[in-house]
């Protein structure tokens, strides 16, 4: 895919800011709609990053590589939920996982489960 190309690019470049763009860039792969590429980051200095230091970069190697001079490029900001479950506690995790599916609760009695990890 162009879009990974482009992160080991830059990364190989050495250019300013590009190790940490090369981690952004691969940690997720965009969504493609037609002639649109969005790209979902987690918070506003990763969008800045992208955006202001490789953003134009970034869609020009695409067109150029896709050879298709349509593409636009969105970056946008997302909150990511499965990161703020991550940083619960056992048993604020199990809450929150238990809203999602309403068994867990079911499982925890039926099994005798503890969930103060």
């Amino acid at each position: 895919m162009q879009w990974r190309s482009f992160a080991y690019e830059i990364k190989r470049l050495e250019k300013s800011g590009a190790e940490t763009v090369f981690s952004i860039m691969t940690k997720k792969d965009p969504k493609l709609d037609d002639l649109h590429v969005l790209y979902e980051v987690d918070n506003l200095v990763m969008h800045e990053l992208m955006m202001n230091n490789f953003g134009d970069e970034l869609v020009q190697f695409l067109r150029s590589k896709l050879n298709n001079w349509g593409i636009t490029l969105e970056v946008k900001i997302v909150e990511n939920h499965d990161e703020m479950i991550r940083s619960l506690t056992g048993k604020d995790r199990f809450e929150q996982l238990a809203k999602k599916n309403i068994n867990l609760i079911t499982l925890q009695k039926i099994f005798n489960l503890d969930v103060e990890l």
